[in-house]
């Protein structure tokens, strides 16, 4: 291990194959399935609010329900045909649950349009695109269809689509998900914080020990140690967002103070301090897009509390950019490479699995394990969701498992890689040690 001298960002890329150790996977794990879970059952009682196309379309309107509605009933009338239509009962409303039911129905009747694999996926990818997203939904599909397009970009060399994935992941996906389903996205954002203040600690926890002392804690051992410090986890990315809700707040009563006939003048002398408001909440939003990556790992390798944490993590990013950002493309490059290795391995797994265990028909009213969609496009809808059959809909949750272990490897992975980014970072501005972690 490097002592004294700077440590160098390309040790980082020892935190590559680290990330696949088991216990952390496992961790990661259960971190997302809390989450899922969390974001499922809002979906199953919330009115869907994004269009078919996802959140760049914005929220979807009553115009566009009934267009979207009116457009499905013509489109499955026309491919089943007048004798297919009266074959599963001609129904005067079609909403895209009963239509996925229809289209079962043809497809045991025998009806011709039906009948094959292809023409049964092709009618059920247009039942899949006329149908409303709940806010959880949606916001999976940009965040999956924003990381295909940032390892895509890595692969081929695209600077520009890389930068585009890394914008639209960080500013344009909340900021859509907060415009459509705000309610969703602060209990969202705080369920996060407070699973990933356990979890999350847990795993840089592990990946800290295992970096600077060479030797990986039982999940046991790193999940007592964060639950001791659970409060300090969750509060760190809450702190700054805090700080500028509570700024943004005043300053809001200030402007409020104008339009009052006695208090305006008073309102408008106050504009000096509102100003100053809006420098220290412009500062922790700053504060928070610069360091969350940070933010946990300060936790489990110093002890911090959250809003020192949140302090730290920001500070060393601005007495060392150069330095960060060499760290943030390095783990980005590595985290891509780890997250296609993921994919393709869990993908084969289930795909072999699945053209051996399932017959053809039951296959065709399953989505194949496409996380990232690199090699595979996504075909149809999930019965769970649209009223397939029991023996579907159970394939279809296992398919949901594999899919949670992708997205677990990569939580495990930006974790362990910000991890050593933390440490490389603190060396070459405080000169600890790597090897100095809290026990």
């Amino acid at each position: 291990m490097v002592k004294g001298a700077c440590a160098s960002p390309f040790l980082m890329i020892g935190g590559l194959t680290r990330a696949f150790i088991p216990s952390r996977v496992f961790l990661a794990f259960i971190a997302i399935l809390l989450l899922a879970s969390m974001g499922r059952i809002w979906d199953a009682f919330a009115t869907p609010v994004a269009a078919p196309n996802g959140l760049v379309s914005g929220r979807w309107t009553q115009i566009e329900q009934d267009a979207a509605a009116q457009q499905l009933r013509s489109g499955v009338m026309s491919t089943l045909g007048s004798s297919g239509w009266q074959a599963i009962g001609a129904p005067s409303a079609l909403d895209p649950v009963t239509a996925m039911k229809a289209l079962r129905v043809a497809h045991e009747q025998g009806v011709a349009s039906v009948s094959t694999q292809e023409g049964y996926l092709r009618l059920a990818k247009a039942i899949d695109q006329a149908r409303g997203r709940g806010p959880y939904e949606a916001m999976t599909e940009a965040i999956s269809e924003s990381a295909f397009v940032l390892v895509i970009a890595l692969t081929r060399a695209d600077i520009s689509g890389f930068f585009t994935a890394i914008s639209q992941t960080m500013f344009l996906i909340p900021s859509r998900l907060f415009a459509v389903a705000p309610f969703f996205t602060l209990c969202f954002a705080l369920w996060s914080c407070v699973v990933l203040g356990l979890l999350g600690t847990a795993v840089c926890r592990s990946a800290a020990w295992d970096f600077s002392q060479e030797r990986t804690p039982s999940s046991r051992a790193v999940v007592a140690w964060a639950r001791a410090r659970w409060g300090s986890g969750t509060l760190a990315p809450i702190f700054p967002l805090v700080v500028a809700g509570v700024c943004t707040g005043i300053v809001w009563c200030i402007g409020w103070t104008t339009e009052l006939p006695v208090l305006n003048a008073v309102g408008s002398v106050l504009f000096g301090v509102a100003l100053i408001l809006m420098a220290f909440a412009v500062l922790a939003c700053v504060l928070v897009v610069l360091g969350l990556p940070l933010m946990l790992p300060a936790v489990a390798c110093d002890g911090c509390d959250g809003p020192e944490a949140a302090q730290r993590s920001g500070a060393y990013v601005l007495a060392r950019p150069l330095l960060a950002l060499g760290c943030f493309l390095l783990g980005t490059v590595l985290f891509a490479l780890g997250t296609l290795a993921a994919d393709w391995f869990v993908t084969q797994v289930f795909n072999s699995a699945l053209d051996i265990f399932c017959s053809t028909d039951l296959r065709a009213s399953i989505r194949p394990l496409v996380a990232l969609r690199p090699y595979l496009p996504i075909e149809g809808p999930s019965p769970m969701s649209l009223g397939g059959t029991a023996a579907a809909g159970g394939l279809e949750f296992w398919r949901s498992i594999m899919s949670c272990i992708v997205g677990a490897t990569m939580l495990s992975l930006v974790l362990s890689l910000s991890t050593r980014a933390y440490l490389i970072i603190r060396q070459n501005c405080d000169g600890q040690d790597l090897e100095e972690v809290e026990a």
